[in-house]
């Protein structure tokens, strides 16, 4: 991972764009790092984010990490922003590892937060990866819905790609063959704290998605538990409360991560 491009430097934080390669691709960030450290303590947390992300709306919630004390990543996906290679949910889920991979020998304790489908292709490898300590699933979904993914993408007049029809048809495949979450979680030896949290206005992951997530990693898990807003989102499957989500994540980081 290399910072390649200084974005913005303030008093609080410094955000540079930086590159992940590997697996045939380049997975691009925003890095951004406290100006000011926490008692010398090295702490980092990635975000994986959904299939429409535009980077710099998550500033706000990256923004309320640093001022907490920690640096974040907020990874985009393969074939979107500044990233290359192929849409696909299968080799995200291998650039998620390699994320961990990497990240394993530059830091020591990581968090990671999955949202929607960031959080689909990074729990597992998340849970498998010794490296990271904790981990928050935002409205992340269960069950896949291609009819629900085109539906909302195509609705979406911010969205900052589109779908070649090739990459479509190749991801709607692996859309419908995609097995529940939960039933991927069968093998796993599930040792690491997990928050799920989910939003009552949420237009493609219902409310049950979360709950069988809870389910599945209740009794499993360090500590586990579900935080719910109605105000998650904004049109559908946006964040918008960005305060309340990253006050959430942060005590549960905190505590788990920071005083273990």
């Amino acid at each position: 991972m290399d910072d390649i491009e200084l974005l913005e430097k303030n008093r609080v934080y410094t955000k540079k764009r930086s590159i992940f390669t590997g697996n045939g691709s380049e997975i691009e960030a925003w890095h951004y790092i406290p100006n000011h450290a926490r008692n010398g303590e090295d702490i980092i947390s990635v975000a994986f984010t959904g299939f429409n992300t535009i980077l710099d709306d998550y500033d706000p919630f990256a923004i309320n990490f640093v001022k907490g004390g920690f640096e974040i990543y907020v990874m985009s996906s393969r074939g979107h922003m500044g990233s290359t290679g192929t849409p696909s949910l299968k080799l995200s889920k291998d650039d998620s590892m390699g994320v961990f991979k990497k990240m394993a020998k530059v830091y020591e304790r990581i968090c990671v937060v999955g949202s929607s489908l960031g959080g689909t292709v990074s729990l597992r490898p998340a849970l498998e990866s010794d490296c990271v300590g904790a981990i928050c699933l935002v409205c992340v979904p269960d069950v896949l819905s291609v009819e629900k993914y085109w539906e909302y993408f195509e609705g979406d007049r911010d969205l900052n790609f589109r779908f070649s029809p090739e990459d479509r048809d190749s991801v709607g495949k692996e859309i419908e063959n995609e097995p529940p979450l939960t039933t991927q979680l069968d093998d796993v030896e599930i040792t690491k704290p997990v928050l799920v949290m989910y939003a009552g206005n949420d237009v493609i992951v219902p409310l049950a998605d979360s709950e069988r997530l809870l389910n599945a990693l209740e009794g499993l898990a360090v500590d586990e538990g579900m935080v719910e807003s109605e105000n998650f989102w904004e049109e559908g499957h946006k964040m918008q409360d960005t305060n309340r989500v990253s006050s959430s994540m942060l005590d549960f980081f905190n505590r788990h991560i920071v005083y273990p």
